[in-house]
């Protein structure tokens, strides 16, 4: 990659780094909740039971 401005070539390449991290880090948060998802469905099936609840 080649950027133009020098002056903004560090903001860019630490927003490029953080945009980098940032997919790691929801790749890692996805395969959690692949692993989790039956407890995942029954969490928010409890909180969605508690909110109606509330609401009511």
């Amino acid at each position: 990659m080649k950027w133009i401005c020098k002056q903004s070539r560090t903001g860019a390449v630490a927003l490029w780094q953080l945009r980098l991290s940032f997919s790691v880090f929801l790749g890692i948060l996805e395969k959690i909740v692949m692993k989790n998802d039956k407890m995942l469905k029954k969490l928010t099936k409890l909180l969605t039971k508690r909110a109606e609840r509330f609401i009511l």
